[in-house]
């Protein structure tokens, strides 16, 4: 059973909708990788959250929740990939990023919600890097950027248009940054490594060293 209907945070509707429809827009290239873990999970969270939304039912019990998380880990092990993987790590951060859907309470759970957001998207760059998949985590991008902004709106009756014309000014206006950054920063080798999914290859820092005489 659910707990009676009550909310410590009203999230507005035009957040709310912003929120939903960036995750499920981030979510669609992870469902056809992890379908098994993905898609019932977007589905139980999206309805359970629309329901508390419009205050048919509260939060889910603490019972819920555990068998929510028992589900999510129990689909992950089941996956067609090695337990210590980089698809194994994706998929467990998904299952948080949709179970966190379900915790919030307060304007900090919504905060943390809408920046999960992009480690989902750098998660998508970790399987395709092909020009395609670029503009899309970009309109991916603008999307959670309008969320995030949508989140901080003071005037709530801008319209429901005005935070994704605020996110796409933004990104236009960071674009010649981003190009003198590419251009003028030194190409550094990354202080992390992270095998790549066909495990093959990896990138990062290598193991051995050769000193130039």
């Amino acid at each position: 059973m659910s707990q009676t209907v009550t909310q410590n945070y009203q999230i507005p509707r035009t957040t709310f909708l912003w929120l939903v429809g960036v995750l499920v827009f981030l979510m669609l290239p992870h469902a056809f990788r992890f379908t098994l873990v993905i898609v019932p999970l977007l589905v139980i969270c999206l309805v359970w959250r629309w329901l508390i939304f419009k205050q048919k039912v509260g939060q889910p019990s603490f019972l819920i929740r555990v068998a929510l998380v028992v589900f999510g880990f129990t689909a992950v092990y089941f996956l067609p990939f090695a337990w210590v993987s980089l698809e194994t790590a994706v998929a467990i951060l998904l299952v948080g990023t949709l179970l966190k859907l379900l915790e919030m309470r307060h304007l900090r759970d919504l905060l943390i919600m809408t920046k999960l957001c992009y480690f989902v998207i750098v998660a998508q760059l970790l399987f395709d890097q092909t020009m395609l998949s670029a503009v899309y985590l970009l309109i991916g991008i603008a999307l959670a950027t309008a969320s995030l902004i949508s989140l901080n709106l003071r005037d709530q009756q801008l319209g429901f248009a005005y935070p994704v014309k605020l996110a796409s000014k933004m990104m236009l206006l960071s674009v010649p940054i981003m190009a003198l950054g590419f251009i003028l920063f030194p190409r550094l080798e990354p202080f992390w490594k992270v095998p790549l999914p066909d495990n093959k290859s990896t990138t990062g820092i290598s193991d051995t060293m050769t000193p130039v005489g």
